[in-house]
């Protein structure tokens, strides 16, 4: 594609882009609880020098996204913890002040630095640090605001007195904002909205609001907030002119006030509240954007035109020549108002042309993927039906024990805490103890097997449940006071949660017995990595013989969205993993929430298998019934992908397409890794058990 070079000057010579990675325009904006604001440099620049508003970013609100947005004008695809971090913004600037100052011997440097179409680019990253790690409510993320604001002042002090030219554009805004749980990356206004202050050369003087507000109130953002947006009174800006924009708008106008072709690839228009400049340049300014986005569109029609058997173009951009020429007209004649309404809706087309092509193929794509699906489903219920079954009504094959009525089994959702925790352990051993009284759980607890190794392990395994809740108090403790995580405390934090995972090997192979270890073999570790408010689900098994229904299966599809949108790390609690770690990483962090996420899965799994133990059908089986569900959940979840409206609603979308289409090894992981724990589970009938009942009682009988 071709760059579209503007035909007026540059209204400025560089330009300085200030990004506070993480701050969220309402924290900037608002007064503290004193009345005093926090930034008051840039709002006296709002108020006396340029124009302000609220830049509206698209998720996914994360910092790379952010700044190509800024920078290149286009979004990219849905594709130390516990110290204060402004020391960050400070070394940032620290090292901009050495490098002007060393300028003044090394004449090479100083050259660059003279030279015209300069950007200078600051990413204050304090606030982002502080956020994830305190809240942005905390008044070490609130006093970050302030150190930023004062960063903003030193940065523009030291250039006009380095260059005293008047002819630095300044720019201050933020790649995202940070979410009140210390988190971004969802579409949520706590994550959009970012502030905004643009003030030097080429860039308009505050401007009182008018009367008949903006012209375009019924548009919205890429975030779905609508325009003309209530000021806050708390802000203390009602009397002066916000002007929001999208976070791609940014590039354009960057581009425009270094008098540079905006980026090839960028979306933005150019916001023209903000520059400065003659109504002619207005226009021209306009039309460059326009012509660049035109080109993309012009580029992408060509590459599926020559990629298609059968294309269909765009129809409103058919005689896009001409409308070219009626602006070319229009400008010579000194109509700049025609000149400027069709400019913009030239662009408008042009941007509804490029999604156009962005979507060309959906239809044969979908229609492709769904066939193969079906192809794959229909394998998959012949190949059940006949390896696993004799007559086409029958999910397995049916054995000739006598079927007595049976109970329906409870499933129990509790709080995570580590006494009810205990208490269920203790019900379960209850009854692995008294399974004499009721043929059906004697079958099931296998009571009469030989004593196991280690008597004491239940007792052992509570005593770690209990730790781990005593653990969870002092972390929790120690955080609420602001105070770092011992090293002691690690390493049992640590040690409980590796140890209490391997305990379950060494119990009793009965059914109930090995269940009820698993269950509190899992428990610390999940305990550890809860955050007081995480649901556990207890599943008892059925009193007595029954066959597996295709209900158990849906239940086990939908369990696995029961833990909200898994693909995002960024939705999950992080400080839940503080228990583990007292220092900012990413990668161990993610490891730990996902291993959080797996233990419920590795509980249901585990139970599942007991249950097909029980019923005595192949594991195999009850895999490719899993997968056929999957395969059914994935087909519906295709049709539900979008790539419109609140970018929540279109993460969570792919993201359950995502999920159930990798769910084949997912599940396939799960019952390798639970076979381990469930392989050597012992079951017998509860005939063998009845009538092994009534022959002791016709001894004692015979002995009376």
């Amino acid at each position: 594609m071709d760059l579209v070079s503007p035909p007026f000057s540059a209204p400025a010579k560089r330009l300085v882009l200030l990004v506070a990675d993480g701050l969220r325009a309402d924290k900037f904006f608002e007064p503290d609880s004193e009345g005093n604001f926090r930034a008051p440099f840039l709002r006296s620049v709002i108020k006396n020098q340029g124009r302000w508003g609220v830049s509206h970013a698209r998720p996914p609100t994360e910092s790379r996204p952010g700044h190509v947005a800024i920078i290149a004008g286009f979004y990219e695809d849905p594709s130390a913890v516990t110290k204060e971090a402004s020391f960050l913004d400070e070394w940032s600037f620290d090292q901009f002040q050495s490098l002007l100052n060393r300028s003044n011997e090394d004449l090479h440097l100083k050259k660059l630095l003279q030279q015209d179409n300069l950007v200078i680019f600051l990413h204050l990253l304090g606030c982002d640090s502080n956020g994830h790690a305190h809240r942005p409510f905390s008044s070490i993320y609130l006093n970050n605001v302030k150190v930023v604001d004062h960063i903003a002042k030193r940065v523009y002090n030291l250039l006009e007195s380095y260059y005293k030219d008047n002819r630095t554009s300044y720019i201050f805004t933020a790649d995202h904002g940070m979410s009140d749980k210390g988190s971004h990356g969802d579409g949520h206004p706590s994550n959009t909205d970012t502030p905004l202050v643009a003030w030097g050369a080429g860039i308009k003087h505050p401007k009182p609001i008018s009367r008949r507000g903006h012209s375009d109130h019924v548009l919205r953002f890429v975030d779905e907030h609508l325009h003309d947006t209530p000021t806050p009174k708390e802000w203390g800006l009602n009397g002066i002119e916000r002007v929001d924009v999208n976070q791609a708008d940014i590039a354009p106008l960057m581009s425009t006030l270094l008098g540079l072709p905006c980026p090839v690839n960028s979306v933005g228009n150019l916001p023209l509240g903000y520059v400065d400049m003659k109504e002619e340049e207005e226009v021209e300014a306009v039309l460059a954007n326009t012509k660049q986005i035109l080109n993309q569109f012009l580029c992408k029609s060509q590459l599926k035109r020559a990629s298609s058997l059968y294309f269909k173009p765009f129809k409103p951009l058919a005689h896009y020549s001409s409308l070219l020429n009626q602006i070319e007209d229009l400008l010579s004649a000194r109509d700049y108002k025609a000149a400027m309404q069709l400019s913009e809706n030239l662009r408008s087309l042009a941007l509804k042309g490029l999604h156009y092509f962005q979507t060309y193929d959906w239809l044969m794509l979908m229609t492709i993927i769904t066939l193969g699906y079906i192809g794959w489903m229909v394998f998959l219920v012949l190949h059940v039906l006949q390896a696993y079954t004799s007559l086409l009504g029958d999910i397995y094959r049916k054995e000739e024990a006598v079927r007595q009525k049976y109970n329906t089994g409870k499933v129990m959702s509790i709080i995570a805490s580590g006494a009810i925790i205990i208490l269920i352990g203790l019900t379960a051993k209850w009854l692995d103890l008294h399974a004499d009284g009721n043929k059906y759980w004697l079958g099931i607890c296998k009571h009469d097997m030989k004593q196991s190794r280690f008597p004491m392990l239940f007792h052992f395994q509570a005593l770690l449940v209990g730790l781990s809740s005593v653990m969870v108090f002092l972390s929790t403790s120690h955080r609420t006071e602001k105070q770092e995580l011992h090293a002691i405390h690690q390493l049992m934090n640590w040690s409980l949660a590796g140890f209490s995972m391997v305990l379950p090997l060494f119990s009793n192979n009965g059914l109930l017995s090995r269940l009820n270890s698993i269950f509190l073999g899992f428990a610390p570790t999940f305990l550890l990595l809860s955050i007081g408010k995480n649901l556990v689900e207890h599943v008892f098994l059925e009193n007595d013989v029954r066959y597996l229904r295709l209900s158990d299966m849906v239940l086990f599809n939908v369990a696995f969205f029961g833990t909200g949108n898994f693909a995002s790390i960024t939705c999950f609690e992080i400080s839940s993993v503080y228990r583990f770690i007292t220092v900012f990483s990413p990668f161990l962090m993610a490891a730990l929430l996902i291993f959080k996420l797996f233990i419920p899965f590795m509980l249901v799994i585990c139970a599942f298998s007991a249950i097909t133990k029980l019923l005595q059908v192949q594991r195999l089986g009850c895999y490719f019934l899993v997968i056929l569900f999957s395969d059914v959940m994935t087909i519906h979840f295709f049709f539900l992908v979008r790539n419109t409206g609140c970018w929540m609603e279109i993460g969570n979308s792919i993201s359950h397409f995502g999920i159930v289409s990798a769910q084949v090894v997912f599940v396939l992981v799960l019952f390798a890794l639970t076979n381990i724990y469930t392989k050597d589970i012992q079951i017998r009938s509860a005939r063998a058990s009845f009538s092994k009942t009534n022959v002791i009682h016709k001894k004692l009988e015979s002995v009376h």
